[in-house]
């Protein structure tokens, strides 16, 4: 039977190994990572029990190989990706969200207009017509980093439309953890009066709940030889994402409550 944590926060990062090579580290003396207050170790046979409701998740998703670091994801903490892929991963599932959480305050349209990738001091932006990637890729061939993430969102949702939906569209926020974007509580308030916004230019920050994660997976003391990625360079990657939307609504009407 597993002991993996109930509450979250002390299994913001988790390593997959096998049982003897979490022996070994034992032996070695290389037992820091035991007592992180924020990472958890679990072998390849873990057992979940009947309210291991994320270790279930890991499992079942297929996460649960020898070398695997995890890293939780900001917005539901029974969720977890894979270090290498948790930036990418998490900035789909942010806008995902987003896009949730403008149907239900009866918006029309969310298009794309352009995706910017800022890496160190290099910013990337790929700007976009309608929603559509269009057929123009970088002259040598290579897809930038904002061509690859573009690829993989969501650049045009139309809706129906319809009245706001208030107290659902804040439970979305709590629910995910999003309460401290300004963005979206933004748009939450201004949907909420009578006089509501026909229109809403946004930019998104896709990046900025994933750098807990990540932060905590930077001050892990492992050796690499027991993990299958860099992690000191996934943790030290720089590289956040941003996405310039224009969100639609129809005419002002009563709020739902």
């Amino acid at each position: 039977m597993s002991r993996f944590p109930e509450d979250p926060r002390r299994r913001r990062v988790v390593m997959v190994l096998e049982q003897h090579d979490i022996d070994k580290l034992h032996q070695d003396g290389e037992t820091a990572i035991f007592a992180d207050p924020h990472a958890q170790v679990i072998t390849t046979l873990e057992m979940p029990g009947p309210a291991d409701t994320a270790l279930a998740s890991i499992i079942d998703s297929g996460l649960d190989q020898s070398g695997m670091l995890l890293v939780q994801s900001p917005f539901q903490p029974d969720v977890y990706a894979e270090a290498g892929q948790a930036a990418e991963q998490f900035a789909l599932t942010k806008q995902t969200l987003f896009l949730n959480f403008c149907q239900l305050l009866g918006a029309t349209q969310v298009s794309v207009t352009q995706v910017t990738t800022v890496d160190g001091d290099k910013a990337d932006t790929l700007d976009l017509e309608g929603g559509r990637l269009g057929a123009s890729a970088s002259l040598n061939g290579k897809r930038t980093e904002s061509e690859k993430l573009a690829a993989r969102l969501s650049l045009l949702d139309e809706f129906e439309g319809g009245p706001p939906d208030i107290e659902n569209a804040e439970a979305l926020l709590k629910e995910n953890r999003l309460m401290g974007d300004q963005v979206m509580r933004s748009m939450l308030q201004a949907r909420a009066g009578r006089n509501g916004i026909k229109r809403r230019t946004v930019t998104l920050n896709l990046s900025s709940e994933t750098k807990n994660g990540l932060g905590v997976l930077a001050k892990l003391q492992i050796g690499p030889a027991h993990v299958n990625c860099d992690f000191q360079r996934i943790a030290n990657e720089r590289r956040t994402y941003e996405l310039h939307m224009e969100v639609l609504f129809e005419p002002s009407h009563l709020a739902l409550t």
